[in-house]
C-alpha cells in the first residue's frame, strides 16, 4: 500500500478544483487555505479525530489507485471493476461496498464504457 501525506493530496484537489474536495479530507473546511489551518483537522488525517475501518478503506484506495490520475488523459484513471477488486481482496471490505466505495472516488465526468487504447 501506497501513503502520500495530507499536503500532495490538497495540493491535488487545488491544481483540479473541478474535482471537488473530498469530504473525507476537508473534513467540512469552507476553503483549502482554512484546512491548513484548522487545528481540529490536524489530528488524525484526514478526516480529524473522527475514523473508522471504512474510512481508513476509502483512503487507502484513493492512495493507491486515483493519485497518478491525470485529468487530461483519462486513459490513466483505473477502472472501477480494479478498485473493487481491490477493495475486496487487499482490504476487506464486502462486494457491495466495496462497489460504492469506488464510485465515491472516481473522478467527476468521467466517461463510463470501454476506454481508447493507449496506442
Amino acid at each position: 500500500m501506497r501513503f502520500v501525506d495530507k499536503n500532495k493530496l490538497i495540493s491535488f484537489f487545488e491544481k483540479n478544483p473541478k474535482y471537488g474536495r473530498p469530504p473525507f479530507l476537508f473534513a467540512g473546511a469552507k476553503d483549502i487555505q482554512s484546512i491548513k489551518e484548522d487545528r481540529s483537522v490536524k489530528g488524525k488525517w484526514p478526516w480529524g479525530n473522527y475514523e473508522t475501518s471504512l474510512l481508513r478503506d476509502l483512503v487507502a484506495a484513493v492512495q493507491e489507485h486515483w493519485l497518478n490520475y491525470d485529468p487530461k488523459k483519462p486513459i490513466t484513471a483505473p477502472k472501477n471493476e480494479t478498485v473493487v477488486t481491490w477493495l475486496i481482496e487487499e482490504r476487506g471490505v464486502s462486494a457491495n461496498v466495496a462497489k460504492v466505495m469506488a464510485s465515491i472516488i472516481r473522478a467527476d465526468n468521467l466517461q463510463t464504457g470501454v476506454r481508447k487504447s493507449k496506442g
